[in-house]
């Protein structure tokens, strides 16, 4: 008995590996719909806060921390007067 025959996998043709990849493409394509719709369904039913769903309001609120965190006043790039331009 050859061992390099013992594991061997039946090679599919390239018509069945397309169809193999394209079934699995469409499924993934039907999968990420669903999540975006279910998504959207759930922000739309959400609380508002200010006029903006809470979830959203919530994500503008840690973006500004952050952002205030990171861009403070005290680190301003030096102002030169006209005359050194």
């Amino acid at each position: 008995m050859n061992p390099k025959n013992e594991n061997v996998e039946t090679k599919l043709t390239a018509e069945e590996q397309m169809r193999k990849i394209s079934r699995r493409s469409f499924l993934w394509a039907g999968a990420a719909i669903t999540a975006v719709i279910s998504a959207r369904e759930w922000l739309i039913h959400q609380p508002l806060s200010d006029g903006i769903p809470k979830p959203l309001r919530k994500a503008l609120q840690f973006n500004q921390k952050v952002a205030q965190k990171i861009f403070s006043s005290h680190r301003l790039s030096k102002e030169y007067p006209a005359e050194q331009a």
